[in-house]
């Protein structure tokens, strides 16, 4: 054990040096509390596409243009030092691999390696490499969630951190009630600004006469005195001349002094500071069946003493703009604003203003030009309306629509209004596989993050793309894929992905494998990715925007499972567990090119749930009628911020959980649980693949511990199950696999908050007669062996809730089980791994999907 102990140490000490661990219990009991560093053993590249969901949090680098950092609301962080060409994950890969999620930072002006950022659940996190990664920072105070952090230009040895959570715009709105905002949010802290003097080593809680509910948004430290110091929050606008340690309210000229955002210019030539805030935008009942709207953006040139509007020309007609979602978005801010249903205020407010404009949120100045300003609103997620973004170039005098997207810009909809505005018309925004999408939807989509690089270039994130422009919002251009030939469709992605990774099928019976999605539907892998970059692979979509969307035939965003008739390839199956096509099982005959719903075996109208997981859709190879698959009861994964039980377990739910099954091709359902234990959580299915009407259900315990798990056996398609005898001590099942070459079993078991010897990996080499256990943690999600060489095996582990310090993620053994190395090294999620394979064709490459990080191809390279 000490000779153990001292080459896992051994490895601690070098990324480049591969051991492999002898399999003992004691070892994985001893890893629960060593942390033992991933080897580069196992080469992973992110598979395309790019970025699929919202880019929530973003900023870049101060001095380094090339250097930018990005978080996601997948629970993802990146950064690039190449200017966007390639994205490397934040986060921890070892340890628990959930630390990492930055949520914001800033870098020494001296020194540019140097740079604290905070983190998603409250710490604080110090930077010697540029923000490649990061360590804890021990004299750190806060144990809860803060908004923002900053530097002083001047002197990187003062630090200031602002409480509150006011980006969380999802949950943070304003109303005439709520003037200050939706306080408290969970896990928060409010009321303070901590200062350090000394590079993080201590810090000091300010809270000088601060309301307790202070939500800070900006704080800027004057560049041309270290003492001046600037915060905008929920509260108003405050100043500083001492450093930080005592503050007063500023606001001569603001209507209400209730910034959303603020920003800073530093002019060098001149040695000129401009102050820029967006102000909260406020309605009034005018008494005449209309509003009066108020707020808007200001700026100050004497250290916000004094703030002139620069609304200029903004206020737009709402009468002029005609298309029936902004309407709607119009009275449901209304509605919010004035605490009222959306039917009251439209009877209430029936007369639209003629001058009018959107709530913003964020406010950008360019780093390079003080006269070109951007104003932004999320209309999806805030209570807003009218168009997204704005942009002056003549520092607030004149403004216009700088970002376009959807129908009413395509087709130059209220062409005359627009053109009386000085306006450009027409679409100015490129998107990778939701070109199609953006160009047809109705209303333009939201933006959730808006920021300006040192050299001028504006970044946005804009309906689940990040966008560039470099000609003053002109024109904009996606850069989180790029397509291997014009027009092609297929993509690969630069590895900043925030794609919700769900299932893949590697058998398809063509040389592609099908990759499944929440929110952005089916992908197939396809040539040319190589073209792109080494090792590349890159992917096009089947099922999802690209097919865009007819009022009778809705593309599915949320796959949950495929699958392909054995005798056809061109024939695909897949089931949706969330937004269109629900609960539908949907087929393509032509390859995926179309689809259509034959069935709905599962159905919520209620919509208890936001989701309705399903999974492993498995087909009689012999008699391909006989379909099935299974709607587990809860959602057994211990990172799961809710459980998603699917009956509320006191509502009553309107389908059933367990095994189904259509012995005609799909178009009819049943539900066969007969044998199975009541209320007990079906999590996966597979079919012998030797006897097509020999099944195996994988049973969880639920979370109560209501009913009980087990592996449970079919040998009549279902009809009924009996119980397979496991070893004792196993409690709950997640997943099992039989080998094609060999016939050999595997078991995987564990739970987030059970006992830790219930959990691993189980070996039966006669059929369920004797099992070993070759794989000792506390939770094993999946085990497959490699069908090629049967002595390659891979398991998926998951990390506990009540269990601390494991390390999950993947484990492989190219000995059969005998030794067992960890290949976690540059995973974005390692913690949240939804399915694990080996590839049918190459023993030496791995595939996996994660939670938000999409998709991986890995490559094993002996060393």
């Amino acid at each position: 054990m000490k000779k153990l102990l001292k080459l896992a140490i051994i490895s601690m000490l070098s990324f480049n040096v591969l051991i492999l661990f002898a399999q003992t219990p004691q070892y994985f009991k001893d890893l629960q509390t060593k942390k033992q560093i991933s080897t580069t053993a196992v080469n992973w590249t992110n598979v395309g596409p790019g970025m699929s969901g919202y880019n929530e949090i973003y900023y870049a680098h101060p001095t380094d243009p090339n250097s930018m950092y990005m978080s996601l609301d997948m629970g993802n962080a990146y950064y690039t030092h190449d200017n966007g060409l390639n994205w490397t994950t934040i986060k921890d890969w070892d340890t628990d691999g959930e630390k990492g999620r930055t949520m914001d930072a800033d870098f020494s002006r001296q020194n540019p390696d140097f740079g604290f950022a905070l983190d998603d659940t409250g710490k604080l996190m110090v930077t010697h490499n540029r923000g490649t990664s990061y360590q804890w920072v021990k004299s750190w105070p806060g144990s809860k969630k803060h908004s923002c952090i900053t530097v002083d230009p001047n002197n990187d040895n003062n630090w200031y951190v602002g409480a509150g959570q006011i980006w969380r715009v999802k949950k943070m709105h304003r109303s005439k009630a709520k003037l200050h905002g939706t306080i408290p949010l969970s896990g928060t802290e409010y009321g303070h600004i901590y200062i350090s003097k000394n590079k993080g080593a201590s810090w000091t809680k300010i809270t000088d006469k601060f309301n307790a509910d202070l939500d800070v948004a900006k704080i800027f430290v004057d560049p041309t005195n270290s003492d001046v110091v600037y915060t905008f929050t929920n509260y108003g606008f405050y100043k500083s001349t001492d450093g930080g340690y005592t503050w007063k309210q500023k606001g001569k000229g603001l209507p209400y002094n209730l910034p959303r955002d603020g920003g800073i210019f530093f002019n060098k030539k001149t040695n000129e500071v401009s102050l820029y805030l967006v102000e909260q935008t406020n309605f009034t009942d005018n008494g005449k069946g209309g509003v009066t709207t108020s707020g808007g953006v200001f700026k100050s040139t004497d250290g916000g003493e004094n703030w002139v509007s620069i609304l200029g020309d903004l206020p737009f007609n709402l009468n002029k703009i005609n298309y029936y979602d902004n309407t709607l978005r119009y009275y449901k801010t209304l509605a919010n604003w004035f605490s009222i249903s959306i039917n009251e205020a439209k009877k209430r407010f029936p007369n639209k203003p003629a001058f009018t404009y959107p709530v913003f949120n964020k406010l950008v100045i360019s780093k390079t030009n003080s006269n070109e300003i951007y104003l932004s609103s999320n209309v999806g997620h805030d209570k807003s309306f009218g168009p997204d973004l704005w942009v002056s170039k003549n520092g607030g005098k004149h403004w216009e629509v700088c970002l376009r997207t959807g129908a009413y810009w395509v087709n130059k909809t209220d062409e005359e209004y627009w053109k009386s505005r000085n306006q450009p018309l027409g679409m100015n925004a490129k998107f990778a596989h939701l070109q199609k999408e953006k160009e047809e939807e109705k209303v333009s989509s939201n933006v959730r993050m808006l920021f300006s690089k040192v050299d001028g270039e504006i970044i946005t994130g804009y309906g689940q793309q990040t966008l560039r422009s470099t000609d003053q919002g002109a024109s904009w251009q996606q850069i989180d894929d790029d397509e291997t030939t014009p027009g092609s469709g297929a993509w690969v992605g630069r590895g900043g992905s925030n794609l919700p990774g769900h299932d893949m099928l590697l058998e398809t019976g063509t040389s592609q494998y099908l990759l499944v999605s929440g929110e952005h539907g089916l992908w197939t892998t396809t040539t040319g990715g190589e073209k792109i970059k080494p090792d590349a692979v890159a992917v096009k979509q089947l099922e999802g925007q690209t097919q865009g969307n007819t009022k009778n035939n809705k593309h599915s965003s949320s796959v949950a499972a495929v699958a392909v008739h054995p005798n056809d390839p061109n024939t695909l199956y897949i089931l949706s567990f969330r937004q269109s096509n629900r609960g539908a099982f949907r087929k393509s005959t032509d390859g995926g090119k179309t689809w259509k719903n034959i069935s709905q075996p599962v159905s919520d109208s209620s919509k208890l749930t936001n989701s309705i997981e399903q999974k492993d859709i498995l087909i009689d190879k012999k008699n391909p009628n006989n379909i099935f698959f299974i709607v587990p009861l809860e959602d057994h994964a211990p990172w799961a911020k809710e459980l998603r039980m699917i009956n509320g377990r006191k509502t009553k739910r309107e389908f059933e959980v367990g095994v189904y099954r259509s012995q005609d091709g799909g178009y009819n359902w049943e539900v066969v649980n007969k044998g199975l234990p009541k209320g007990a959580n079906v999590f996966r299915l597979e079919m012998d693949p030797k006897n097509s009407k020999i099944l195996y259900a994988s049973v969880n315990r639920p979370m109560d511990k209501s009913a009980k798990g087990g592996l449970f056996k079919s040998v009549d398609s279902g009809n009924t199950w009996s119980k397979v005898k496991i070893p004792s001590e196993i409690k709950s099942v997640n997943h099992f696999s039989i080998n094609k070459k060999t016939g050999d079993w595997y078991l995987s078991a564990g739970e987030a908050v059970g006992e830790i010897d219930a959990g691993g990996t189980w070996i039966s080499k006669n059929k369920g007669k004797k099992w070993k256990k070759i794989f000792f943690m506390p939770n094993v999600f999946e085990t497959y062996s490699s069908n090629v060489d049967p002595n390659t095996i891979l398991v998926n582990v998951q990390m506990g809730r009540k269990i601390k310090n494991i390390n999950p993620g993947v484990y492989f053994s190219k000995d059969g089980g005998a030794s067992w190395t960890k290949a976690n090294y540059k995973l974005g999620q390692p913690a949240r791994i939804m399915t694990l394979r080996p590839d049918i064709k190459d023993a030496n490459v791995f595939w996996l999907a994660t939670y938000g990080s999409g998709f991986y191809r890995g490559i094993y390279k002996p060393q």
